[in-house]
């Protein structure tokens, strides 16, 4: 008697391998699955072996004797093979004197005789252990979610309806800076046009006389104008920051300075006294004569936008807006629903980073 190993990369090749070998004369007395190469437990190959004990001479095999006849019992070792830890040699790490094994492979040796045999036993499995559960614990208590910001608060504030729309299609995430959500919101609305700079260019700012004239003076420091760059076309005008020879009270004086500023190589800036709510024709005929290039209405934002839309018709219409006291309304952005684009706020320009640092503190859940 003597001990033989067969291996190979599947159990159906080693029964095989272990039949065209030694026949009906072998007892199988173990069976391993190995792992071998490979590095950190990474890429190894999976091999079966099976251990053999052998009878000296030789061996003679039924002509009909194939792997058909193993086919009931190789499910079963393979559920052995299963059992064994893996390894990276040869060494078996299950003991093959457990119950388990030692069943099997009395199943295996009775298969490896000629299929004139008596019929197999039944192989009974060893039972699985009982799982023991883990002590029961309480799960955690979910964190509060940080307050939405919902599309009440933003049609509190005066938003158009696109911008709310944004918003309920793609809200906060919660938890978020929602300073950084809105500035993403606010990117999408319209932009005032940048001043014309270009020789005898004429910027028109009509409203309130003296906000008309606070925004007249910003754009010409802007532009680096000289005093005399900067007029006020008012019909009662009795002020002294204004010289006489730099105001505009008829429609004919309007006309003759026009003319005379073609020739400038810088633009003119003009803040027209026409208040909203107030009769716009004596104003509409002096922007009419001053042919200008770009016309800005200051408003307060206390305004309803259906107010100062009509206030621009009545003007000839607006490029553009310069808006002020933003504190004294609960929705400072309902100046963006008349549709002009809104080109200062409070004297600074109305860029998106600055109409969040304006909304961002109201934002505030319903």
């Amino acid at each position: 008697m003597s001990l033989q190993r067969c291996e190979g990369s599947n159990l159906e090749s080693v029964l095989e391998e272990v039949r065209n070998r030694f026949g009906d004369t072998a007892t199988i007395v173990e069976a391993n699955r190995l792992r071998k190469g490979g590095v950190g437990g990474f890429f190894a190959k999976e091999r079966y072996e099976v251990v053999v004990d052998v009878e000296d001479g030789p061996t003679v095999l039924p002509p009909d004797f194939g792997l058909e006849a193993t086919e009931d019992f190789r499910d079963r070792l393979l559920s052995l093979a299963d059992d064994v830890d893996d390894v990276d040699g040869t060494t078996p790490v299950l003991s093959t004197e457990q119950p388990a094994f030692t069943a099997l492979l009395d199943s295996i040796t009775r298969h490896m005789e000629a299929p004139d045999g008596p019929p197999p036993a039944p192989f009974v499995p060893a039972p699985a252990p009982v799982p023991v559960p883990a002590p029961f614990a309480p799960p955690a208590p979910p964190a509060p979610p940080a307050p939405p910001v919902i599309d009440a608060t933003l049609d509190r504030l005066g938003l158009p309806e696109d911008i709310t729309r944004a918003a309920a299609a793609a809200p906060a995430p919660p938890g978020s800076d929602p300073s950084a959500w809105l500035l993403n919101l606010l990117a999408k609305i319209p932009a005032a046009e940048r001043l014309p700079q270009a020789p005898g260019s004429v910027i028109v700012v009509a409203g309130s006389r003296d906000p008309a004239l606070r925004l007249a003076r910003q754009m010409a420091h802007e532009l680096g104008l000289d005093h005399d760059s900067l007029l006020v076309a008012s019909p009662g005008y009795r002020g002294r920051a204004i010289p006489v020879h730099r105001r505009i009270t008829g429609v004919d004086s309007a006309v003759e300075s026009r003319s005379s500023w073609r020739r400038r190589p810088r633009p003119t800036v003009v803040a027209v006294d026409a208040a909203p709510g107030r009769s716009g024709e004596w104003a509409r005929r002096i922007i009419d004569a001053l042919e200008p290039t770009m016309v800005w209405g200051a408003v307060e934002a206390t305004r309803k936008p259906e107010d100062v839309f009509e206030w621009s018709e009545q003007l000839g219409g607006f490029d553009a807006l310069g808006v002020t006291e933003l504190d004294g309304t609960i929705s400072p952005a309902a100046v963006l629903r008349c549709g002009i684009p809104v080109g200062r706020l409070e004297g600074q320009p109305a860029t998106p980073l600055q109409w969040t640092a304006v909304l961002a503190p109201r934002l505030r859940p319903a």
